[in-house]
């Protein structure tokens, strides 16, 4: 269902919403329940069959009717009015626990914008999303705060965009639960803009301010990501990465930040191809592949022989001189000048240009570590204006009603080279492949599927597949045998 108007937009997928439509992917017949029964040959169900869940529709009706007057399109006031001109306000919007998306436009779309995806075609996967999930955890921290966030590849983009998200919980009879995430977008441009007017002030006579040379500045989420800085550049990199031994000092003592390590054993690992895999069948070993394995030891005991016996004097002669006793051999000399220089060949440019060696990165299986991080805001409320052998003085402080931190670093002091990665990093088992402690998972029993899985709909999206070679008959073992068994047939004759 998909309904637009001039200054309103709503849209509702029903992909998206896992417990709205019910699909079924066989229909039980004979009156078995499909929950029971295991029956493959079963009529699969039309794409557009669906058992429908009344409540929740209803549900999503509700939804519907309680968001329209808040997207209706109506005049803003003036403080609204400020604020969307302050921060430049792209849009507004709200997702409810019923899988209904609504948003609206503040501002009129630019050329540049009118052909780019909408906003409800970026964010398909309504209470799945990013800032829903990460509004609806951070309630439990700070009700009344605000969660921002900023893309991965922020830095890169001049159009970047931030999101602040907060959660709605409405209680009934002293439970609560999350019924909607509403929010705002703008321009991170606008924000950083603000962010350095409002940094650049001088509170007083002997206070520096974040224009100075003297102070580095950064704003950090609650994850320890970089939503603002001085380089914009590098905005959506993780703060370990730029200043590695301050988010280490900011890990240790009074944590401000809590490392959560992650573990994924089935990760995928992008690898040169001098690393190969061994999960590969080997071939039949047949009587002329165990002649052909002889053959081979055979030479190369030949070859070792050879070389260290160093018998290539015997078709290698010597060859000697020699002169009569006491004459005199003159050689000539040659007066070289101290100064003299001599011509310094390059290789690299008498060879021409180098080709460069392209790399194939071939995915193998592997096993990897994530290290995450979350602000701990007891241990902010504690930590204090910090300097270490290694670390230069910095300080950090929570803005009020948000989950960004304020670190201020001197970057007067000398600091250590040190970094803090959180990217996903391949854990290596003494050199064994596959790792001791994961043969033993072939050997515990499996249980039975629950339901008939007999296709994928995304089978044709998958490119990464592995796969067997064709079975070959053997011609010359194939004569040979036909042979001996005829020969044998004729004498027996």
């Amino acid at each position: 269902m998909e309904c637009t108007t001039s200054k309103q937009e709503m849209k509702f997928r029903r992909a998206d919403m896992k417990t709205f439509l019910l699909s079924v992917t066989y229909r039980a017949v004979a009156g078995k329940s499909i929950l029971t029964g295991f029956d493959c040959n079963r009529r699969p169900t039309g794409e557009d069959e669906y058992y429908c869940d009344r409540e929740l529709v209803q549900l999503f009706v509700f939804d519907a009717r309680v968001t329209k007057p808040f997207f209706s399109g109506e005049k803003l006031t003036d403080l609204e009015q400020e604020i969307v001109k302050l921060y430049n306000v792209t849009l507004k919007f709200v997702s409810t626990q019923s899988g209904l998306t609504r948003w609206l436009h503040l501002q009129e779309h630019t050329e540049s914008e009118e052909d780019a995806l909408d906003f409800g075609d970026l964010h398909t996967d309504s209470i799945d999303e990013p800032y829903y999930r990460s509004a609806v955890l951070h309630y439990g921290t700070d009700p009344a705060s605000y969660v921002f966030s900023v893309p991965f590849d922020a830095g890169l983009r001049d159009d970047a965009v931030v999101m602040a998200s907060h959660a709605i919980f409405p209680r009934d009879g002293g439970m609560e639960a999350p019924a909607s995430v509403v929010g705002l977008q703008f321009q991170h441009s606008a924000l950083l803009s603000r962010f350095i007017s409002i940094t650049s002030k001088k509170t007083c006579p002997t206070c520096y301010d974040c224009a100075s040379e003297e102070l580095d500045c950064f704003v950090l989420d609650n994850n320890g990501y970089i939503v603002l800085a001085e380089d914009k550049n590098l905005t959506g990199r993780f703060f370990g990465e730029v200043e590695g031994a301050v988010m280490d000092s900011l890990r240790t003592g009074d944590a401000v930040f809590k490392k959560v390590s992650i573990f994924d054993y089935q990760g995928l690992c992008l690898d040169d191809k001098n690393r190969t895999s061994n999960s590969d069948a080997n071939f039949i070993l047949t009587p002329f592949t165990h002649f052909k394995l002889l053959v081979q030891w055979v030479f190369g005991q030949l070859l070792w022989l050879l070389f260290d016996s160093n018998l290539s004097h015997l078709w290698y002669g010597t060859q000697a001189s020699a002169s009569p006793f006491g004459e005199a051999i003159y050689y000539d000399t040659y007066d070289f000048d101290d100064e003299m220089e001599f011509p310094v060949v390059d290789e690299d440019k008498g060879s021409g240009p180098r080709e460069k060696e392209e790399v194939t990165l071939v995915p193998l299986p592997c096993d990897q570590k994530t290290s995450l991080y979350l602000l701990q805001y007891e241990g902010l409320q504690k930590y204090k204006y910090t300097s270490d052998d290694c670390s230069r003085p910095h300080l950090a402080q929570r803005i009020p009603h948000t989950n960004l931190v304020l670190v201020v670093i001197n970057s007067m002091f000398e600091t250590c080279e040190k970094k803090v990665m959180s990217s996903p990093v391949e854990i290596r088992y003494n050199g064994t492949d596959p790792a001791c402690q994961k043969l033993f998972l072939n050997d515990l029993p499996r249980r039975r599927l629950s339901d008939c899985f007999s296709e994928n709909p995304l089978e044709h999206e998958v490119k990464l597949c592995g796969g067997c070679a064709r079975v070959k008959t053997n011609i010359i073992l194939f004569v040979v045998v036909w042979s001996m068994l005829y020969l044998g047939y004729m004498l027996h004759h």
